[in-house]
């Protein structure tokens, strides 16, 4: 009898915990940011910031720094897709040409009519308001790709530091760039390799919690009614 009611007890602890388990992740999920800075402190993303600051917020996206960098696509990227408008042309032989397809928006070289190879155009460096370049995922790390847009000519241009003249990839992307164009990339580094970017851990432009620091805490606070009116309590 005794030994039946401690497989009772233990059953019945067994349920309490996977139930306190579960509603303990969910409140975590529910409160914790889905990116965490190295300091320990959770991002919250600044759609969360203009519930208190929608002025604010509203004209901050109009701004370059908002815009510095993002997911490439056709509202991002400024140069023109159109077939009068869509090539670069090293020489006699080698062009690449921006071609919209069904998987994507890629950057494709030729030479005469002999396909080259064919690159994504996966992020977005630049606001617009000079030029823009852009990058390519390849795995954990990003490349530039050869070809840029030039504002004042309205037009593609080789990259900088890329030739003119001839049909290139070769510049790996270092995390400085990217800590002037974003707010947050989560990078790896390795000895003697090229650093390594979580694509599911990054916050482009710069955001509000470039300059304030990462702010779930400051938002779970302002909910509760605890935050401090000095925003410098989080960073």
């Amino acid at each position: 009898m005794k030994f039946r009611n401690i497989i009772w007890w233990v059953l019945a602890l067994g349920v309490g915990y996977i139930v306190y388990f579960s509603v303990s992740t969910k409140k975590r999920m529910e409160t914790v940011g889905i990116i965490i800075h190295p300091s320990g402190q959770s991002f919250a993303g600044s759609a969360r910031c203009a519930t208190c600051h929608a002025d604010i917020y509203k004209s901050h996206l109009a701004t370059a720094h908002f815009r510095t960098s993002a997911i490439a696509d056709r509202a991002t990227i400024k140069g023109s897709f159109n077939p009068d408008s869509n090539a670069f042309v090293f020489n006699t032989h080698d062009r690449m040409v921006m071609e919209a397809r069904d998987s994507g928006l890629f950057q494709v070289g030729y030479t005469d009519q002999r396909l080259r190879g064919a690159q994504s155009f996966d992020i977005v460096i630049g606001s617009g308001t000079k030029g823009q370049t852009y990058l390519h995922w390849f795995d954990n790390n990003l490349v530039q790709l050869p070809i840029s847009y030039y504002t004042p000519n309205h037009a593609w241009s080789s990259s900088p530091g890329y030739p003119t003249d001839r049909f290139v990839i070769n510049r790996p992307v270092p995390a400085p760039c990217l800590n002037c164009h974003s707010t947050y990339f989560k990078t790896t580094y390795k000895m003697n390799a090229l650093p390594e970017f979580d694509r599911s851990q990054v916050i482009y432009g710069i955001d509000c919690e470039r300059c304030h620091g990462p702010g779930m805490q400051h938002v779970l606070n302002q909910e509760k009614g605890t935050a401090r009116k000095d925003i410098k309590d989080i960073i």
